[in-house]
């Protein structure tokens, strides 16, 4: 059966980012990811995970308002050093709070670069962080945007990361692969699982277009999760959706897999 982890940026917003693991956890969650976590001190957010059996499974490198586009930086020849300077801080905090991977943000294309530079920087950048997260024990991500949503990103489809990721050669890089932003691109989501199980260590969900309920929209999700567990996926499938009603009540997706709200004992 799938194993679903709670998105708490997208889920649970009825309450504080800090409340959302316990929250979470009382509809039947095993794990929780979260993009921004830093705002909890680490020690704290370990604790919070622990007091209800959970694992954080995913965090994202910072980003800034100031940067350009409000995203990551990683394409940025003349800001290596503050690329690695954040992705630093962010591996320090997924070791300290015991998360096992961390989604690198690419950033969109400037116009003032150079494509092929830009290329060349998010290479190096990645082989620089998979280095150092493989020293720590955290695995380093890359996830494509479907550029309907993200005009000008980096890094777009599937086979754009697995081109990237077979140039790097490196054992500590993996796909971060979104069945929401493959849909999006009119990809059919269980041949692209399919075709890059051997690199995907991270899977992501929502329903097409409007990024609500898996259940909702024009592609079948709920048949890719059975395809995607057929296929021996033992990973993580993180739920990271808009729901269309209150958190609570988008989980009739969840009931076949042990997700929702609980009946109260008699």
């Amino acid at each position: 059966m799938p194993n679903f982890s709670a998105n708490i940026i997208y889920l649970f917003n009825e309450v504080d980012l800090i409340d959302r693991i316990s929250a979470a956890a009382a509809v039947g969650f095993r794990a929780v990811e979260c993009q921004r976590p830093y705002e909890i001190p680490p020690a704290v957010f370990r604790d919070l995970l622990n007091a209800q059996g959970m694992e954080l499974v995913l965090i994202n490198t910072p980003v800034h308002p100031s940067w350009p586009h409000d995203s990551g930086i990683a394409t940025y020849p003349d800001r290596t050093s503050a690329f690695r300077e954040i992705t630093s801080h962010a591996l320090e905090y997924a070791t300290s709070v015991g998360c096992p991977r961390l989604h690198l943000v690419a950033g969109r294309l400037d116009n003032n670069v150079n494509p092929m530079a830009a290329e060349e920087t998010f290479l190096n950048n990645i082989v620089w962080a998979a280095d150092k997260g493989r020293s720590l024990g955290v695995k380093i991500l890359i996830e494509p945007l479907n550029a309907n949503d993200n005009p000008e990103y980096f890094l777009t489809t599937a086979a754009q990361a697995n081109e990237l990721l077979t140039r790097a050669n490196h054992d500590n890089l993996f796909l971060q692969y979104d069945l929401y932003h493959a849909g999006m691109n009119g990809e059919n989501v269980i041949d692209g699982a399919r075709t890059y199980l051997n690199i995907i260590d991270h899977i992501q969900m929502a329903g097409v277009p409007e990024r609500h309920e898996p259940d909702t929209g024009t592609v079948n999700m709920l048949a890719a999760f059975d395809a995607i567990d057929v296929l021996g996926y033992e990973g993580w499938i993180g739920a990271e959706y808009r729901p269309s009603r209150s958190t609570a009540e988008s989980f009739i997706w969840g009931t076949t897999y042990g997700i929702g709200p609980r009946t109260p004992s008699p």
